[in-house]
């Protein structure tokens, strides 16, 4: 169905020598955004892993407790589902995932990105893909860890027994992996995006492939919000498959985003709902995906 996704029966025997940088035990906020525990400037910081987002972050209320340098304004495009907007900038150069040591960056300052509770950020910040593609990456959601990988060019293998398909991805505008996808057997493209709590599809992306529901739910549907609390408006539809990996889905209730931004990064977000049951390993060091199969 999806000429790039090949299913491996049994996992072909690892090649690679993985090296492990860090095992992140994995809490979740507001929806199950998934949240690791970083050093930052010698701080144990609280930050939501989101491969949906070209950039690392900070609160206004954790940078005022680093008592960091002035942040420097900068205008800055978000290619997800946030448009594009100021925020301030600092740079960071003490800060270790687990064992590993990451080289100075940049942070913003913003808190848009984090969810709140009566005013008070539930994290202190998100790291995005500027961060996330220094290591290769193995999503484990169903036993709430995150394990982070020193990247080599291995041409096969995952760091974990299994069965998995291999979907090679590209990478969007923001970083983000782009793997196919398919409704009603129509080819198209979804993010991986681990900072979505609902997966979606792009109304205008079934337009376009001539895919058009069995079914429709005539009741209101919340609309999701995504940066800078921007309003996207959705409905939900019934379609006959959805093809996720080597995996296919019959009479599958869809999200359908009627106007998001993230339209112009891909057709489709996978979003903490479908990591939440399934193992992920995203290796940028070969643009490739493995996707594991469906976990209870």
């Amino acid at each position: 169905m999806l000429a790039l996704l090949n299913l491996a029966g049994c996992a072909a025997p690892a090649v690679c020598k993985f090296q492990d940088a860090a095992d992140l035990p994995v809490t979740y906020i507001d929806h199950r955004m998934p949240v690791v525990t970083i050093m930052l400037a010698g701080h144990p910081e609280r930050m939501i892993v989101d491969t949906g987002s070209n950039f690392s972050l900070i609160t206004s209320q954790t940078y005022n407790a680093l008592e960091g340098p002035n942040p420097v304004n900068v205008h800055v495009v978000a290619s997800g589902a946030g448009g594009t907007f100021g925020m301030d900038m600092i740079l960071s150069e003490n800060i270790s995932v687990g064992a590993a040591q990451v080289r100075a960056k940049d942070f913003y300052v913003n808190d848009f990105g984090v969810p709140s509770h009566n005013g008070k950020p539930l994290a202190d910040g998100l790291i995005g893909n500027d961060l996330l593609r220094s290591f290769d990456i193995g999503f484990d959601l169903p036993d709430h860890q995150i394990s982070l990988f020193i990247p080599q060019s291995c041409t096969s293998g995952i760091p974990w027994p299994g069965d998995y398909a291999v979907a090679p991805f590209i990478l969007a505008p923001n970083h983000a992996p782009v793997i196919p996808y398919a409704v009603d057997n129509q080819s198209l493209s979804a993010v991986i995006d681990s900072g979505a709590f609902s997966s979606f599809v792009m109304s205008s992306a079934l337009t376009r492939a001539g895919v058009a529901p069995d079914a429709v739910y005539n009741s209101p549907v919340p609309a999701a919000r995504g940066m800078e609390n921007q309003i996207v408006r959705q409905k939900l539809e019934r379609f006959t498959s959805v093809t996720i990996g080597a995996e296919t889905f019959s009479g599958v209730w869809l999200h359908v985003a009627l106007d998001s931004p993230a339209a112009e990064v891909a057709d489709a977000i996978l979003g903490e709902d479908y990591l939440a049951h399934h193992m992920v390993f995203i290796a940028y060091s070969t643009n490739t995906a493995y996707l594991g199969l469906t976990r209870p």
